[in-house]
């Protein structure tokens, strides 16, 4: 799906949430596999969970792009304002909440 979207977000949109695979994991910007400040930050969040249990056959060594990956159970908050986005990925098996990934997301200038 990345080589079908990523032209069309290039530039345009800062950030993409994605399902599916049972896990978390959070891109740098990049573009066409390299950090790139003008593409958008990828946030895969798929760690509901199901029975076949999580994802964790990650890719290795660690592509450059990625920032952050966990197998774990887990929920994301994202908090916005006029000019910016702050996330934060949460890990379900802490008895208190606890931020365990958190970025920024400037909003793109024209």
């Amino acid at each position: 799906m990345l080589a079908v979207y990523e032209e069309l977000f290039y530039g345009k949109v800062d950030v993409v949430f994605f399902g599916h695979v049972h896990a978390y994991e959070r891109h740098f910007p990049c573009y066409k596999d390299k950090i790139d400040a003008k593409a958008p930050v990828y946030i895969t969040i798929g760690d509901a969970g199901n029975r076949e249990g999580l994802y964790d056959d990650w890719v290795s060594p660690t592509p450059a792009c990625s920032a952050f990956q966990k197998a774990e159970y887990g929920h994301g908050l994202l908090h916005a304002n006029a000019t910016a986005l702050v996330w934060e990925w949460h890990r379900d098996a802490d008895a208190e909440s606890v931020i365990s990934d958190r970025t920024l997301i400037a909003a793109k200038s024209e």
